[in-house]
């Protein structure tokens, strides 16, 4: 089994006046929940994480939302995930679509919450202690 990492994420797909403070909960119906484990989490802006990694395809730069990308569960395969990220070049979409048989959520989304328990936890490729975002 791949290593996965429990934790918990919110996200809206709407516009939102306002986020709830991070010591608050969230309980709008307007926001998705899961908490529970975790294999893969990236947020895009843009397409590519580098020159030959595209793990937002759908990303556009200035459309006003961020791309989601997630694979959730603990039951994912060492070659399973390599199958994901193997196809980072691009492959994961086909005509504007994410390919739903690499077992992955793709959202577009306005604002995000995530409370990771432990793992790792990099922004920009740079390491930083887990808390909450």
């Amino acid at each position: 089994m791949f290593e996965t990492d429990r934790g918990k994420f919110s996200y809206t797909t709407k516009d939102t006046e306002e986020i709830p403070k991070i010591s608050e909960e969230i309980k709008s119906e307007d926001w998705n929940n899961f908490d529970g484990q975790m294999t893969y989490f990236c947020i895009n802006n843009y397409p590519f994480i580098s020159s030959t990694d595209k793990t937002g395809p759908l990303a556009i730069m200035d459309d006003g939302f961020s791309d989601l990308v997630v694979v959730k569960g603990n039951n994912i395969g060492l070659c399973k995930m390599a199958n994901i990220m193997l196809k980072t070049d691009g492959s994961w979409e086909k005509n504007g679509q994410i390919d739903q048989s690499l077992g992955m959520d793709y959202h577009k989304i306005k604002a995000f919450r995530l409370e990771p328990e432990g793992g790792l936890f990099s922004i920009d490729g740079e390491r930083y202690e887990t808390k909450k975002i």
